[in-house]
């Protein structure tokens, strides 16, 4: 038997607050030769865990972060 879906709340879940354009950059980061440029991304895995993969665009330096609080902020 179908059922309704429910009404789309939304919950403020996937929204990026502050979005800085990638063509905003500084013209040193994109041809990688000044080092000190870092990229960095979080990943949310399952029971509230979560790492932050770091990497500097020069070198490749590469330095994974485990979040204390599994990437959600105000838990605890």
């Amino acid at each position: 038997m179908r059922r309704p879906k429910l009404a789309h709340r939304p919950t403020g879940r996937g929204v990026i607050r502050g979005v800085v354009s990638i063509s905003g950059r500084p013209a040193e980061a994109e041809d990688r030769m000044v080092p000190g440029h870092w990229e960095g991304d979080l990943a949310l895995g399952t029971r509230r865990s979560a790492v932050a993969p770091l990497v500097e665009r020069t070198s490749r330096y590469t330095a994974v972060v485990r979040s204390p609080t599994g990437g959600r902020s105000g838990e605890q």
